[in-house]
């Protein structure tokens, strides 16, 4: 996500873009809310989770695109504790479910800074596998970092933000040997948000991880 400035009409633009942004989030926090369980969570919808990932000088046109990805010589590891919550919604083509997760993340390379991400958000999970995978999960929620990222300050030309959105669109693997472990493929993505948390550039990094379910 870029930051927003510059001519007239972009300018516009960009505030269509927060506006829809803002709407956006409202309506999936009211939603996340309604779906609140009154009691704990069960044990099977605790999992952790571990990955790592390679940081790109890439926005996420670009990557969605493959049009000259770039990678760079910085990465990132990270932990997660991630729940399921509410009820599921059967669909004629799959399952609907919600998730949350408490994100802590570890930067080295190029950057040298901890990241802490909480993101809420949707899984579907279709009735058959598409392209190997189980499920194709987005979870959207509140960034900081320790620090602001060097990264991001040298994509924002100086400008740059502790606080910012963070949102990853993800693919799942059931792993056949252990039901209750997966491997997944993640796009880690930290900006702006349009500006409606910080007027700056964000980064994006792909990951690989391993996540199960106790």
């Amino acid at each position: 996500m870029a930051m927003c400035g510059g001519r007239h009409l972009e300018h516009r633009g960009c505030l269509r873009s927060r506006f829809g942004l803002r709407v956006f989030v409202s309506l999936m926090i009211a939603l996340l809310l309604a779906q609140m369980p009154p009691g704990a969570a069960r044990a099977q919808d605790l999992s952790w989770q571990v990955w790592g990932a390679v940081m790109t000088d890439n926005d996420v046109r670009q990557l969605v695109t493959f049009d000259s990805i770039r990678l760079l010589e910085s990465g990132l590891v990270g932990f997660a504790l991630n729940t399921r919550f509410g009820r599921p919604y059967d669909l004629p083509f799959g399952q609907l479910r919600f998730e949350a997760e408490a994100q802590l993340v570890r930067h080295f390379g190029l950057q040298d800074h901890w990241e802490v991400n909480l993101p809420v958000g949707l899984r579907f999970a279709p009735r058959r596998r598409i392209l190997g995978f189980d499920s194709l999960a987005f979870l959207i929620g509140p960034s900081m970092a320790s620090q602001i990222p060097a990264i991001e300050l040298r994509r924002g030309g100086g400008v740059g933000s502790r606080g910012m959105v963070y949102f990853h669109v993800e693919l799942e693997r059931q792993l056949r040997s252990d039901p209750a472990a997966r491997i997944f493929l993640r796009l880690h993505h930290r900006s702006g948000g349009y500006g409606l948390f910080a007027n700056a550039v964000g980064t994006n990094a792909f990951a690989i991880g391993y996540r199960r379910a106790f």
